[in-house]
């Protein structure tokens, strides 16, 4: 288990920072802020660090990496396109 913590450990070091703006800070401030703020970070993150873009992560895959239920993925990602974060899939 050490072994695997180590693991991870490095991965996180030896990959570049994500830098975040005050308007993504600003999240936390408002109500449910530390909602809408991991699920941001964690499309920030996949998007910086994998081969995907926000249009292509699923709901599913959201749902499965953060531990919510779908409707909280749905409901949060819908107030992220409300507040202008990134626009909505078109299909």
């Amino acid at each position: 288990m050490e072994r695997t913590k180590n693991n991870i450990k490095q991965k996180i070091l030896d990959r570049e920072p994500l830098l975040i703006n005050s308007d993504v800070c600003e999240l936390l401030i408002l109500p449910n802020g530390a909602e809408l703020f991991s699920l941001l970070i964690f499309y920030f993150a996949t998007e910086k660090w994998g081969p995907s873009r926000i249009s292509e992560i699923t709901d599913l895959h959201v749902s499965n990496r953060l531990h919510w239920n779908i409707a909280k993925v749905r409901k949060y990602k819908k107030q992220l396109v409300q507040l202008g974060f990134f626009s909505k899939p078109e299909n």
